[in-house]
């Protein structure tokens, strides 16, 4: 089910952008950006799942500026389900912000990549 929560990890804090299979990208985007802005600087563990998302160019807009507003905010970010498409959508997110997003197939080794640098 789509949405954004805080899992617990190694004893680490991650925020868990769950956007798989869902048509309410922008919702989560809007939800998750909320929750890190409230965060401190350079404190925030990011996990994106975007397996089987679809997007459109008013949720790639919306995804591009979210990622943008956070990149303040982050300390190490992962990504689940970059296949595709959306791997031409995920390597201009990167230029654009100049962050460094860590892409994962299994969420078990993107969850142990965070609390390694967390």
């Amino acid at each position: 089910m789509a949405g954004v929560s805080i899992i617990e990890h190694k004893g680490k804090k991650i925020v868990f952008q769950d956007m798989r299979d869902s048509s309410e990208n922008i919702a989560v985007v809007e939800k998750a950006k909320e929750m890190i802005m409230k965060m401190p600087e350079k404190s925030v563990l990011l996990l994106t799942d975007v397996t089987n998302a679809h997007y459109d160019v008013k949720s790639a807009d919306v995804l591009k500026q979210f990622s943008k507003e956070v990149t303040p905010y982050m300390k190490a970010s992962a990504a689940l389900g970059v296949v595709g498409i959306k791997r031409i959508l995920f390597n201009t997110l990167l230029r654009l912000t100049g962050r460094h997003i860590e892409m994962f197939e299994e969420k078990d080794d993107a969850l142990d990549y965070l609390a390694k640098h967390g």
